[in-house]
């Protein structure tokens, strides 16, 4: 019976390549105007007015205003986040004689202990490990300073040698002791007028 079964398999397998092979496929030089022509009823459904097409070139003229988004445009500000979704954040990065400073704030009603949070960056692959016991009133902040000057501040606020933040697009992530992000930075440098 095994013998019977096999025989069987291998008989409609060979049957499937064989009707396989001799398909007859088409390769893109073969087509002709036939194989690209719409049928009647798909023109209809979709109508296109090649009156309007006729003296345009690539790049098509846009004939609509476009909506410029609010993150391009000067002066735009991120809304303050709402306190119920996070309460932790970063507030503001300012740069001053190549130093950058990174404000990390506790925008809840409630103290907030982040010992072992931490922040990240994306682009230079590296963290900062906040220090142990360290808790923030509602309202009050934290800063890390990067850069050359930052040599000057306690160790427990130091980050890197270098600015991290610099163009437009540039993020820095914030996140819970267990790694989980929290918040998450978008840099836009100041527009000068």
């Amino acid at each position: 019976m095994k013998t019977f079964l096999k025989t069987v398999l291998i008989g409609m397998i060979i049957a499937t390549l064989i009707g396989c092979g001799n398909t007859n496929t088409v390769t893109p030089d073969e087509y002709t105007i036939n194989h690209t022509e719409l049928p009647e009823d798909t023109e209809s459904a979709y109508p296109v007015n090649t009156e309007e097409m006729t003296d345009q070139a690539y790049p098509l003229e846009n004939r609509e205003n476009t909506e410029i988004p609010a993150y391009l445009l000067p002066g735009f500000s991120t809304p303050t986040p709402d306190p119920e979704m996070v309460s932790l954040i970063i507030s503001e990065v300012r740069h001053e004689n190549g130093l950058e400073t990174i404000v990390i704030k506790n925008i809840s009603g409630e103290t907030m202990d982040i010992s072992s949070y931490m922040i990240y960056s994306p682009a230079v692959d590296d963290r900062k490990i906040l220090p142990q016991n360290l808790t923030l009133e509602s309202g009050e902040t934290f800063m890390l300073y990067n850069g050359p000057g930052s040599s000057e501040y306690p160790e427990s606020q130091r980050w890197l040698t270098q600015t991290i933040l610099e163009q437009a697009l540039d993020e820095v992530w914030l996140l819970n002791d267990a790694a989980r992000i929290i918040y998450y930075f978008i840099y836009y440098p100041a527009v000068s007028e």
